[in-house]
């Protein structure tokens, strides 16, 4: 999550304050892994966008649009946007984010979507991502996805799933279905 809770957005302690323009602190200690792979995926937990618009519910988080700059200073290439926050500013906020992403080459997979992206050493990475709170995919629709990344060529397939219930520590019986399906 890059950025905070609104009524902490400045508070002394907080992300915002503790990053500044310092869009390099996030990944300081493992930027090493990070420009030595092939490739970095993130799940990106929250919008980067001006808005000030936020849906109404009891954890909203954003960060500001140069936050698009901690991904590109932190070798990352690839993020998921399909969770509970990326939607915290609503459809502007999710737009906002989606341009910021594409300004500067970060890939990035939406929901019920799949992408197929080349790393620079050729390898082709097919990305499915769900939120599945939201979602419970049918084996059919799973194997749909993967038979299309398949077809554009996919040599490796990454299911990138965002799921749980928020203060429950065990795995529902939804998510093992899930996970079977998978």
């Amino acid at each position: 999550t890059f950025g905070s809770n609104p009524n902490e957005y400045n508070a002394q302690v907080g992300f915002v304050k503790t990053v500044g323009e310092d869009y390099t602190y996030p990944f300081r200690n493992i930027i090493s892994h990070f420009e030595a792979d092939d490739a970095t995926f993130i799940n990106l937990e929250g919008p980067l966008t001006e808005s000030n618009n936020s849906v109404d519910k009891m954890f909203v988080f954003k960060g500001p649009k140069e936050y698009i700059n901690i991904l590109t200073q932190g070798s990352v290439e690839f993020a998921n946007v399909v969770n509970n926050h990326i939607k915290d500013y609503g459809q502007q906020g999710y737009e906002d984010t989606l341009a910021n992403l594409d300004a500067v080459g970060v890939h990035y997979v939406e929901e019920l979507k799949t992408v197929v992206f080349t790393t620079e050493s050729g390898l082709k990475i097919g990305f499915y991502a769900l939120y599945a709170c939201n979602f419970n995919p049918t084996p059919a629709e799973i194997k749909t996805a993967v038979d299309k990344m398949k077809a554009e060529g996919a040599e490796l397939i990454i299911a990138s799933i965002h799921w749980g219930e928020e203060g429950w520590y065990s795995v529902t019986s939804r998510q093992k279905r899930n996970g079977h399906d998978l």
